[in-house]
C-alpha cells in the first residue's frame, strides 16, 4: 500500500508543475549577480549549444530505428535502459525515447534561465547544478570541474527534469552497478500504463527508464563517443 505522506508529495508535486509549466521559464527573474558571479553563468550558459549537439547525434541514431542500431548500440541502450535484462526494448520503446529526446532537444534550445547558487544544502560534493523545475542553479563545484563534456552531460540530465517533469530515479554509474539501479525496468511496473493515475504512481515508484534523467544523459554521451 502507498503511503499517504508520498501520496500527498506526489499530489503537490504535480499540482505545482501544472502552475510552472504554466509560466515561461525565460520570464523568470534571477537573483542580482555580481561580475564574478555572471561570468560563470555565462560559461554555463556556453555548454547549450555542446548539450544540443549531444542530443542531436543521439536523435540521429535513434532515428535509424530499432532493426539499424548496430550491436554495439544495441548493447548500450540495453545496459542503460533495461539493467534488470527484461528484453522490453524493441522499436515502440525507442519511439517513446524520441520523443523524450525531442523534448529536452527543444528545452534546451528555448533558452535557460541559469543562476549561481551559493550556500544552497543542494550543492553538495562535486554536484554541478540543479533545478527546480523553472530555472538550472549552477553550484560552486562547477569553477572546479575540467570536464567540459561531464558538464554538458550533466546539463542534459537537468534540463531532462525540467523537460519531463520528472523527479529522479537511482543513478547510472557506467564503472559499478547497483542494486537499486538494476532493478529499474523500460517501463517500470504495469500501473503505470493507467491513464492520469499512471503518472502519479510511475513519480511515487520511479522504477523505469523511460522517464529517468540521468540514463538520457549517459546514454546522449556514449551513444556518440
Amino acid at each position: 500500500m502507498i503511503k499517504s505522506k508520498k501520496v500527498q508529495w506526489i499530489m503537490t508535486f504535480l499540482v505545482t508543475g501544472i502552475l510552472i509549466q504554466s509560466i515561461s521559464p525565460a520570464s523568470a527573474t534571477a537573483a542580482p549577480q555580481n561580475d564574478s558571479e555572471k561570468k560563470i553563468v555565462e560559461e554555463a550558459q556556453a555548454l547549450i549549444p555542446l548539450s544540443i549537439q549531444m542530443v542531436d547525434q543521439t536523435v540521429a541514431v535513434l532515428s535509424n530505428g530499432w532493426d539499424s542500431l548496430d550491436a554495439q548500440e544495441r548493447n548500450l541502450l540495453n545496459d542503460i535502459y533495461d539493467p534488470n535484462g527484461t528484453g522490453e526494448i524493441d522499436q515502440v520503446f525507442v519511439n517513446q525515447m524520441l520523443v523524450n529526446y525531442k523534448k529536452i532537444r527543444n528545452r534546451l534550445a528555448d533558452g535557460l534561465t541559469m543562476e549561481y547558487s551559493t550556500g544552497s544544502d543542494m550543492c553538495t560534493g562535486m554536484r554541478l547544478f540543479y533545478t527546480d523545475f523553472m530555472r538550472i542553479y549552477i553550484c560552486p563545484y562547477f569553477t572546479q570541474e575540467d570536464d567540459v563534456e561531464r558538464k554538458a552531460r550533466v546539463l542534459i540530465h537537468e534540463v531532462a527534469h525540467m523537460a519531463l517533469w520528472v523527479v529522479d530515479r537511482p543513478y547510472y554509474d557506467p564503472k559499478s552497478y547497483s542494486s537499486r539501479y538494476n532493478a529499474l525496468t523500460p517501463q517500470g511496473s504495469w500501473e503505470t500504463k493507467i491513464p492520469v493515475v499512471g503518472h502519479i504512481i510511475r513519480e511515487i515508484a520511479h522504477s523505469d527508464t523511460l522517464y529517468h534523467p540521468d540514463a538520457y544523459s549517459w546514454f546522449a554521451v556514449l551513444v556518440t563517443q
